[in-house]
């Protein structure tokens, strides 16, 4: 049990720069996308930032929690 615990813990800790990274490019395309002056570009800005916002929130939320879990099962 307690090499299954440490196998997730570091492959949470792995991934974790990636995602913030992820999130941080999609935001600023995202950004980019409301600097554009086509109103196509805008309107697909405006329907893909609440996707972007709440998968952000699911994956890092999910992360911290793996985390929180694998901590309290110190052997």
């Amino acid at each position: 049990m307690e090499a299954f615990v440490t196998s997730l813990y570091n492959f949470v800790n792995k991934f974790d720069g990636l995602v913030y990274m992820l999130v941080a490019i999609v935001l600023v395309a995202i950004g980019i996308m409301f600097i554009i002056p086509s109103e196509n570009s805008k309107q697909k800005a405006k329907s893909a930032l609440p996707w972007v916002v709440l998968g952000a929130g699911l994956v890092i939320g999910a992360m911290v929690l793996a985390k929180e879990i694998t901590g309290a099962f110190a052997f």
